[in-house]
């Protein structure tokens, strides 16, 4: 079986279910899996403020939290 991972790296959640990726190969470790890693917001044009910061913020501490 082949498993495709898509990931952001700046991405709380992608961090947050990495346990549970572990756990996948460590149960199936003949298990193909592709970690493909990239943004999924190119050319964004969002601008980092203090309210933007501090919903980032929240974000990160909230998977955290839930994830562990």
């Amino acid at each position: 079986m082949k498993l495709y991972y898509f990931t952001d790296p700046m991405c709380s959640w992608c961090y947050g279910f990495s346990p549970v990726m572990k756990k996948l190969k460590e149960s199936y470790p003949n298990i193909d899996l592709q970690i493909i890693s990239g943004g999924f917001a190119p050319g964004s044009t969002q601008k980092v403020t203090k309210e933007y910061k501090d919903f980032l913020a929240y974000h990160w501490r909230s998977v955290s939290l839930r994830s562990g």
